[in-house]
Protein backbone atom coordinates (compact mmCIF):
# COMPACT_ATOMS: atom_id res chain seq x y z
CA UNK A 1 0.00 0.00 0.00
CA UNK A 2 1.57 3.49 -0.79
CA UNK A 3 1.76 6.15 2.32
CA UNK A 4 -1.08 7.67 1.04
CA UNK A 5 -3.35 4.81 0.42
CA UNK A 6 -1.91 3.62 3.89
CA UNK A 7 -2.92 7.17 5.27
CA UNK A 8 -6.08 7.16 4.40
CA UNK A 9 -6.89 3.60 5.09
CA UNK A 10 -5.97 4.19 8.82
CA UNK A 11 -7.78 7.46 8.71
CA UNK A 12 -11.31 5.50 7.76
CA UNK A 13 -10.18 2.97 10.25
CA UNK A 14 -9.76 5.48 13.14
CA UNK A 15 -13.21 7.33 12.72
CA UNK A 16 -15.58 3.94 11.32
CA UNK A 17 -13.60 1.71 14.87
CA UNK A 18 -15.80 1.34 17.69
CA UNK A 19 -13.02 1.24 19.97
CA UNK A 20 -12.01 4.32 22.19
CA UNK A 21 -9.52 5.95 20.68
CA UNK A 22 -7.13 8.53 21.44
CA UNK A 23 -3.64 10.55 21.22
CA UNK A 24 -2.41 12.90 23.91
CA UNK A 25 0.82 14.92 24.37
CA UNK A 26 2.48 15.28 27.72
CA UNK A 27 2.50 19.10 28.69
CA UNK A 28 5.14 20.90 30.50
CA UNK A 29 3.41 20.60 33.60
CA UNK A 30 3.63 16.17 33.78
CA UNK A 31 -0.50 16.68 32.65
CA UNK A 32 -1.70 15.16 29.54
CA UNK A 33 -3.79 16.66 26.90
CA UNK A 34 -5.58 14.88 23.81
CA UNK A 35 -4.74 16.19 20.28
CA UNK A 36 -7.10 14.13 18.90
CA UNK A 37 -10.12 11.39 19.72
CA UNK A 38 -12.26 9.86 17.17
CA UNK A 39 -15.86 9.21 17.32
CA UNK A 40 -16.21 6.59 19.94
CA UNK A 41 -14.34 8.42 22.25
CA UNK A 42 -16.45 11.47 21.47
CA UNK A 43 -19.66 9.57 21.38
CA UNK A 44 -18.83 8.42 25.25
CA UNK A 45 -18.20 11.65 26.55
CA UNK A 46 -20.46 14.38 24.52
CA UNK A 47 -20.10 17.70 24.67
CA UNK A 48 -18.15 17.32 27.94
CA UNK A 49 -14.62 16.67 26.03
CA UNK A 50 -12.90 18.55 23.63
CA UNK A 51 -9.56 18.74 22.15
CA UNK A 52 -6.86 20.54 24.45
CA UNK A 53 -8.64 19.86 27.59
CA UNK A 54 -6.15 18.28 30.52
CA UNK A 55 -6.94 15.02 31.93
CA UNK A 56 -7.91 16.59 35.49
CA UNK A 57 -10.67 19.09 33.74
CA UNK A 58 -12.12 16.18 32.04
CA UNK A 59 -11.96 13.75 34.83
CA UNK A 60 -12.70 16.64 37.27
CA UNK A 61 -10.39 14.98 40.15
CA UNK A 62 -7.29 14.31 40.72
CA UNK A 63 -5.58 12.22 38.08
CA UNK A 64 -2.24 11.12 39.49
CA UNK A 65 -3.04 7.16 39.48
CA UNK A 66 -3.95 7.88 35.39
CA UNK A 67 -0.80 9.95 34.52
CA UNK A 68 1.53 7.21 36.05
CA UNK A 69 0.15 5.13 33.65
CA UNK A 70 1.00 7.41 31.11
CA UNK A 71 4.29 8.14 32.09
CA UNK A 72 5.45 4.53 32.72
CA UNK A 73 4.14 4.26 28.96
CA UNK A 74 7.06 7.06 27.79
CA UNK A 75 9.68 6.40 30.21
CA UNK A 76 9.56 2.70 28.89
CA UNK A 77 9.09 3.21 25.90
CA UNK A 78 6.82 0.08 25.66
CA UNK A 79 2.97 -0.21 25.75
CA UNK A 80 1.18 -0.28 29.36
CA UNK A 81 -2.21 -1.70 30.58
CA UNK A 82 -3.96 -0.38 33.29
CA UNK A 83 -7.56 -0.11 34.91
CA UNK A 84 -9.51 3.66 35.11
CA UNK A 85 -12.50 4.74 35.82
CA UNK A 86 -14.38 8.01 35.35
CA UNK A 87 -17.84 9.25 36.21
CA UNK A 88 -19.45 10.14 33.11
CA UNK A 89 -23.01 11.99 32.69
CA UNK A 90 -23.18 10.79 36.40
CA UNK A 91 -22.36 7.19 35.71
CA UNK A 92 -19.17 5.77 37.09
CA UNK A 93 -17.89 3.47 34.26
CA UNK A 94 -14.60 1.14 33.97
CA UNK A 95 -11.95 0.62 31.65
CA UNK A 96 -9.06 -1.23 30.36
CA UNK A 97 -6.43 1.14 28.75
CA UNK A 98 -3.83 0.64 26.98
CA UNK A 99 -1.10 3.14 25.82
CA UNK A 100 1.39 3.05 23.22
CA UNK A 101 4.61 5.44 22.99
CA UNK A 102 4.09 7.73 19.40
CA UNK A 103 7.62 7.18 18.17
CA UNK A 104 7.31 9.55 15.12
CA UNK A 105 7.87 12.43 16.86
CA UNK A 106 9.25 15.24 15.17
CA UNK A 107 12.32 17.05 17.39
CA UNK A 108 11.42 19.28 20.02
CA UNK A 109 7.47 18.14 19.97
CA UNK A 110 6.24 16.92 23.23
CA UNK A 111 5.92 13.50 23.94
CA UNK A 112 2.85 11.64 22.61
CA UNK A 113 0.69 8.02 23.87
CA UNK A 114 -1.92 6.60 21.93
CA UNK A 115 -4.51 5.15 23.85
CA UNK A 116 -7.53 2.93 23.52
CA UNK A 117 -10.13 1.46 25.95
CA UNK A 118 -12.40 -0.91 26.55
CA UNK A 119 -15.45 -0.42 28.54
CA UNK A 120 -15.54 -3.36 31.23
CA UNK A 121 -18.44 -1.93 33.39
CA UNK A 122 -20.66 -4.43 32.92
CA UNK A 123 -18.11 -7.01 34.09
CA UNK A 124 -17.09 -4.77 36.96
CA UNK A 125 -20.87 -4.85 37.70
CA UNK A 126 -21.36 -8.68 37.56
CA UNK A 127 -18.49 -9.17 39.56
CA UNK A 128 -19.82 -7.05 42.80
CA UNK A 129 -23.43 -8.86 42.41
CA UNK A 130 -21.52 -12.30 42.42
CA UNK A 131 -19.55 -10.73 45.37
CA UNK A 132 -22.86 -10.15 46.83
CA UNK A 133 -24.92 -13.56 46.30
CA UNK A 134 -21.98 -15.14 47.88
CA UNK A 135 -21.56 -13.36 50.86
CA UNK A 136 -24.46 -15.74 53.00
CA UNK A 137 -22.47 -18.63 51.28
CA UNK A 138 -18.76 -17.81 52.33
CA UNK A 139 -20.62 -16.56 56.23
CA UNK A 140 -22.15 -20.43 56.40
CA UNK A 141 -18.49 -22.21 55.11
CA UNK A 142 -16.73 -19.75 57.91
CA UNK A 143 -19.15 -20.81 60.66
CA UNK A 144 -19.02 -24.36 58.95
CA UNK A 145 -15.19 -24.46 59.35
CA UNK A 146 -15.05 -24.87 55.55
CA UNK A 147 -12.94 -21.76 54.92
Amino acid sequence: MKSAESFLHHTKQWEKSGEIMWICSCSSDGDFIPDEFNLAEKALWGDTIFVGMSLKAIFGRSVDKEKAGYRQCLQTGRAEQFRQSALINGVERHFNLYLTPVESIPAGAMPRTWGNAREITGLVEARARVALVNQPLTAVRLRAGLA
